[in-house]
């Protein structure tokens, strides 16, 4: 727990923040020089922004006794680890209805899954160098990673790395991480959302081709 004066901070949060915030940046300046324009980092943007306000909107939803006694509590709390699920989910709904709007949906879904894998990483590493990560972790993101730059978006092929990476890291919180709801962490969580979307997308490409 970090203070600054009277607030105090989880050092995870602090992490996920200068993840999050290296990883819009560097998501901005490569769409930038790649495609000449800013709609996978401005939608990754949203996206955040969208999960926060969730995760603080569910506390209505799932304690509106508090809500209603004290108003504030929507500033310095959240609905927990069933308001992470709710704003995930919620978040991932708005990401699959904006991509499904946008005319070059593949470099969409290959920089905001190359974010989430950057995001991912940069956590890991932080958590290793803090003694509460896995070096196992690291480096399969970083070997993820290493092939998503090697395939970059030809041909779909991302997805399947984004459907069995999702799979083994789904595996590997089962040793390393910590059971939040139903017996999944949060990150196990998030894969599990993310192969799973990647999943039914690779269907849908499937079929589609099946047709002509």
């Amino acid at each position: 727990m970090l203070g600054f004066g009277q607030v105090k901070i989880p050092e995870q949060w602090l992490w996920i923040g200068i993840a999050l915030v290296l990883t819009l940046l560097i998501i901005y300046f490569v769409e930038k020089k790649w495609c000449e324009r800013a709609l996978a980092s401005s939608l990754a943007y949203e996206i955040v922004l969208l999960f926060i306000i969730s995760w603080k909107a569910s506390l209505i939803l799932l304690n509106l006794s508090l809500v209603l006694t004290s108003p504030l509590s929507l500033l310095y709390f959240t609905g927990g680890s069933t308001g992470f699920i709710i704003a995930l989910l919620f978040s991932t709904g708005y990401a699959v209805w904006k991509i499904w709007k946008t005319n070059n949906q593949r470099v969409m879904m290959f920089l905001l899954f190359a974010a989430l894998e950057m995001t991912a990483a940069t956590i890991g590493v932080f958590a290793w160098l803090l003694d509460s990560g896995s070096i196992w972790v690291v480096l399969l993101h970083a070997i993820l990673i290493g092939l998503l730059l090697i395939w970059k978006s030809k041909e779909w092929r991302f997805l399947d790395f984004a459907v069995w990476g999702g799979i083994l890291f789904i595996i590997l919180e089962y040793v390393y991480g910590n059971p939040m709801v139903l017996g999944l962490s949060e990150w196990q969580w998030i894969y599990l959302i993310v192969s799973g979307s990647a999943a039914l997308m690779n269907l849908h490409i499937v079929s589609r081709r099946s047709e002509y």
